[in-house]
């Protein structure tokens, strides 16, 4: 036993200073090979949902690392879900990153990435209300806002219902996640989303011709299109099904979620189409929404690599006909001690 003690402290050697005894535990779950054990899912859970002055053990100790395959980040995702279930939450959305965007193009082999949305991280807004947003100042940091759209089905395959939303970027890691698997166990690191109220029916064909533009402080910081990164929206919804289908196979209702149910009736108001055309239904009442857009169902956020260094400020995102869609971002609280190291 003491050799064992030995071995296992000259392999993962801890750093000076005192290290909490759950980073411990932590290390020796991810020796024995167990990334997705309860002990460290519900370690993880913590960084979403952050208290003041709670000890968090950090996340590199927690997600993969650049080593391990990006099967055991999407086994994450996974946990992740069945989680927010146990707790009587929900997925109200998923992601959608495309392999050519910013913000994948610094990591190994990038490649397209999806992640799911809790309820609580998401918010449908009214026209003349925008969301104030302060960012947790030690387990949430704000990188990017970026441009984005809410896709659901349409009434016919060459129609979708979109409205605009604003995604905040983060990172649970100490500045960004160093590499693809704990980019994707982190889901990106989804702050927060912001989805306008508002949806409008439209032709991919009128879609790809569509245009963006965000601005910070009342100036234009960045554009995108809906054609971009993926070509086009209705490439992003059939991506998004097909790598659901493979990362996510015990999901199949969030796979069906884009694709319409042969048979439903439908027709161009939005406000008419039928619940069955999407599977899981989202209560957006609770978040100032419309009774109207939860009969639309789980949403995929689509970003358009239209994105801006996160600042506090306030945002405004212009998508013409579309609507435009507003977030306030305040600055972090300074909720560490003085004397204390970050956990994270």
């Amino acid at each position: 036993m003491r050799n064992f003690r030995f071995n296992f402290i000259r392999r993962f050697p801890l750093s000076s200073g005192t290290v909490p005894l759950a980073t411990i535990q932590m290390r020796f779950a991810r020796w024995l090979r167990a990334p997705c054990s309860p002990a460290i899912a519900s370690q993880y859970w913590q960084h979403l949902f952050p208290a003041i002055g709670q000890e968090l053990v950090p996340c590199a100790d927690l997600l993969p690392t650049a080593a391990d395959p990006i099967e055991d980040a999407y086994s994450y995702q996974q946990r992740v879900i069945e989680m927010a279930e146990e707790r009587k939450r929900r997925v109200a959305a998923w992601t959608i990153i495309a392999a050519n965007s910013s913000a994948l193009r610094n990591y190994t082999r990038p490649q397209t990435v999806i992640g799911p949305v809790l309820d609580s991280h998401m918010t449908m807004l009214r026209d003349e209300r925008p969301l104030s947003f302060q960012p947790h100042s030690i387990v949430q940091r704000l990188l990017a806002v970026e441009l984005a759209l809410a896709v659901w089905p349409g009434a016919s395959r060459a129609t979708l219902v979109v409205a605009p939303a604003l995604v905040l970027w983060g990172s649970r890691f100490p500045l960004c996640a160093p590499h693809l698997p704990g980019y994707v166990a982190d889901s990106g690191g989804v702050l927060r989303v912001a989805v306008l109220n508002r949806t409008t029916e439209a032709s991919l064909q009128d879609l790809v011709r569509h245009g963006c533009v965000l601005t910070a402080g009342g100036e234009p910081v960045a554009t995108a299109t809906c054609a971009t990164p993926f070509g086009s929206l209705g490439t992003a919804t059939e991506t998004f099904s097909n790598l659901v289908a493979k990362c996510h196979p015990s999901l199949p209702q969030h796979c069906q979620s884009l694709r319409r149910i042969e048979g439903a009736s439908g027709s161009g108001g939005t406000d008419r189409l039928p619940s069955t055309d999407v599977v899981g239904l989202v209560d957006t009442t609770q978040q100032g929404g419309d009774e109207g857009a939860s009969a639309l169902g789980i949403p995929l956020i689509v970003a358009l690599d239209g994105r801006h260094i996160g600042k506090p400020g306030s945002y405004e995102g212009n998508f013409g006909h579309l609507g435009t869609i507003r977030v306030n971002v305040a600055a972090s609280p300074l909720h560490q001690p003085a004397g204390k190291r970050s956990l994270d």
